[in-house]
């Protein structure tokens, strides 16, 4: 019997178990799964309540785990491998704080006029702080994109809730329609622009073929001089030649023969991990400057059989081709990423762009009809 009881409460806490990591795995939302919540608030398909809802539970709360922003930080992290400065986030964190606060008062403190009024503020500021998520120069578009796009997507929920009040409570000079217009426009254009840029400088993070001779001293490997490559090139039979070629040496040239000088005079003893004077040793590398992954790392070191230009052509071939192929794998990856996060969101903004268009046709529609019945 007390077996029983006891296997029934060993099952019983299993099952607890079970069931507060899978509640805990739902909970965590990544950046695609807040994009893809927020858009109904976005596309103005949400009452001003609900909208309200999404834009405090996204991009206002005090909560990380449902913040979007910590994601964004992290995904740009990950993908890109940038940082950002204490001073940027610090400017964008009073950029949020001030909107909270102001969006608080505008609903708890006013109404009618004066609700649509106070949040024509928040529309305002969110002009001003716009500049803190840009990029003046294309190298910081990967480092930007992401908080971009999480700005925009705010600022459009926003202007939704301020065009639900303007319809309701309308003041004069205030065409929330021809700014949610101007915002998606900027929007998307960049969106599509930015992200194929985003992805060639993701790229370009993957280094050349690098190239370096190699010496060991006390079993330390050292590099004695290295050459970068990106293209594949003929390398050239060259034989041992003691005294080298200044020409060779003056360019950095990798295939030239070791110098008593470079050589830091090292004999023909093993010990420390030494070849002999007649060996030379090549070590070539590529590495993902974002992941830290040495895509291709490998040392090949001469002998009868197996000269220095074999050696070279054979670490150049193999290490080329292994970068080739990481760089369509990266090339890949990253237009995946566009695919499932931003191309989603500038093909569903369209629609705030053109809507303005589609309205005026109704009504050009519906006045020829009243024409016509009419006549």
């Amino acid at each position: 019997m007390k077996l029983r009881i006891l296997l029934a409460l060993f099952v019983i806490v299993l099952y607890a178990k079970a069931s507060t990591a899978n509640s805990s795995r739902e909970a965590e939302k990544e950046l695609i799964d807040l994009y893809q919540s927020s858009m109904p608030a976005v596309m103005g398909m949400l009452s001003m309540n609900k909208t309200l809802d999404v834009l405090f539970k996204n991009f206002l709360t005090n909560e990380k785990a449902d913040s979007i922003w910590p994601k964004a930080l992290a995904e740009t992290k990950q993908w890109f491998g940038e940082d950002h400065e204490l001073g940027e986030l610090q400017a964008i964190e009073n950029d949020l704080k001030k909107y909270r606060i102001i969006l608080s008062r505008c609903m708890k403190e006013n109404a009618g006029k004066e609700l649509t009024r106070c949040l024509s503020t928040v529309k305002n500021a969110l002009v001003a702080g716009s500049g803190n998520v840009e990029w003046s120069r294309e190298q910081e578009i990967p480092k930007q994109l992401n908080l971009y796009t999480s700005f925009h997507l705010m600022e459009l929920g926003l202007l939704q809730m301020l065009k639900m009040q303007q319809e309701k409570d309308p003041i004069d000079g205030l065409n929330v329609d021809t700014s949610i217009k101007e915002v998606a426009k900027n929007f998307k254009e960049t969106l599509e622009a930015s992200m194929p840029k985003a992805c060639e400088q993701r790229k370009q993070q993957i280094s050349p073929l690098d190239l370096c001779k190699v010496a060991d001293v006390l079993w330390q490997e050292f590099k004695l001089k290295c050459e970068e490559r990106v293209k594949k090139r003929s390398v050239e039979d060259e034989e041992d030649n003691s005294s080298g070629n200044e020409d060779e040496e003056a360019n950095g040239d990798v295939r030239s023969s070791f110098t008593e000088e470079n050589y830091g005079k090292i004999k023909s003893s093993k010990l420390g991990g030494n070849q002999n004077d007649f060996v030379e040793s090549v070590r070539a590398t590529v590495q993902d400057r974002v992941t830290g992954q040495y895509i291709y790392n490998k040392r090949l070191s001469s002998s009868p059989n197996f000269n220095k230009a074999k050696l070279l052509q054979t670490l150049q071939d193999e290490g080329l081709n292994a970068r080739n192929k990481h760089v369509k794998a990266v090339d890949a990856a990253c237009k995946k990423y566009w695919d499932e996060r931003g191309k989603p969101i500038a093909e569903k903004i369209t629609e705030l762009i053109d809507f303005p268009k589609k309205k005026k046709k109704a009504h050009k529609k519906k006045s020829k009809k009243g024409k016509k019945g009419s006549e």
